[in-house]
């Protein structure tokens, strides 16, 4: 039998329906005032949950179990995300739940977009959850900068605290590329198997210092303005032409051989040769 409303139906209890298609309908709008949900679709079989048609183009999908399909028929798919809050500084946030061994959801991890400023600046922020917290690990600028460790990124990679690089090639459009250590001791250690630094590079109290890490050994060259300073042992292998002068230290000797057969020394009263020959 076929039933006709024109005017309105209110229907106080639960309605059944079966196999039940809306035709060309101007608008569905459901208006709820109270604690309850306004919609809840519950799927007992395997069929999808809800599926949205553009004609006869499936858009929008919930799988049985949660999975999530978005299309796109007209062009490049678009997913966006809308924050309405009026500020220089506002943002987005994608936040990604997990549900741990304790049965309790978790943001685990986060990417937020915000604003940098007005008219059309912006930002991205990676977060990662640590002790339940969600500390921003990366940014990338407005201006393509990219800092790990630092939110306001002032070179095309700024990275603050230590840093492990198995391979770097640096090279530039321009002549000159440069590599920027900016700390009060700025360090780079190099190391050739084990992960334990063999030898170190780094600049303290106005000197570069290179050096080997074997706390045993002491072997270093310093450079700083008065010119480079090699405070032990220095050994040469083969012909080394010197254009100006060598500064002996005291108590410090030139040796010629590999028994010490010729050598020049200077101490606090003499200079001198010595031969063993």
């Amino acid at each position: 039998y076929d039933l006709r409303v024109t005017n309105n139906l209110t229907v106080e209890g639960t309605t059944t329906t079966l196999d039940t298609k809306l035709v060309e309908v101007d608008k569905i709008e459901v208006e709820a005032d109270s604690t309850n949900v306004a919609i809840a679709v519950t799927q007992t079989g395997t069929g999808d949950i809800l599926r949205l048609y553009d004609g006869a183009a499936e858009l929008f999908t919930v799988a049985d179990g949660g999975d999530v399909t978005i299309k796109n028929i007209t062009g490049t798919p678009n997913f966006n995300i809308q924050g309405t809050n009026a500020s220089a500084t506002a943002e987005s946030n994608l936040n990604f739940l997990l549900r741990d061994g304790n049965s309790a959801d978790r943001t685990v991890a986060k990417i937020a977009a915000r604003n940098t400023g007005n008219g059309g600046y912006g930002a991205l922020d990676f977060y990662t959850a640590f002790n339940n917290t969600n500390i921003r690990r990366m940014s990338i600028h407005h201006d393509g900068n990219v800092g790990i460790g630092s939110t306001i990124p002032t070179a095309k990679l700024d990275v603050v605290g230590q840093t492990n690089l198995d391979h770097v090639n640096i090279s530039g459009v321009t002549t000159t590329s440069r590599l920027n250590l900016n700390s009060t001791t700025p360090i780079i250690d190099f190391s050739e198997s084990d992960g334990n630094p063999d030898y170190r590079l780094y600049a303290e109290g106005g000197e570069f210092v290179i050096r080997e890490q074997n706390p045993s050994v002491s072997n270093r060259l310093v450079i700083d303005s008065g010119g480079v300073n090699i405070p032990n042992n220095l050994n040469v292998t083969g012909i080394s032409t010197f254009s100006d002068h060598i500064n002996l230290p005291e108590n410090k000797q030139i040796k010629f051989g590999g028994s010490s057969d010729f050598k020049i020394e200077h101490n606090t009263n003499e200079n001198y040769i010595d031969s063993n020959s």
